[in-house]
């Protein structure tokens, strides 16, 4: 679901959807770090490709998926801007 003709992806953490089924249309990852940060969960997920997503979820996200380290996981991206990048002025 991204735009891959621009070298320059930007996810924020929040539009990043995680689901433990893939609809055909995710990306496998897997679990590498969780955090409490208070009212939401802050997980670092590892791509396939080496790449590193920071995804938040809510409370209530968390508890359904019950995330751990080396978990597998699949997501993809609610919203995504991409760049090009010179920009002309």
């Amino acid at each position: 679901g991204i735009d891959t003709t621009h070298p320059e992806v930007y996810l924020r953490p929040h539009d990043i959807e995680v689901s433990l089924g893939n609809d055909g249309s995710m990306t496998a990852a897997r679990v590498q770090r969780v955090i409490h940060l208070g009212w939401e969960i802050q997980s670092e997920l590892n791509l396939e490709d080496g790449q590193v997503l920071t995804a938040y979820l809510t409370r209530e996200q968390f508890k359904t998926l019950n995330l751990e380290p080396g978990q597998e996981v699949y997501v993809r991206p609610k919203q995504a801007k991409a760049f090009p990048l010179h920009y002309s002025i």
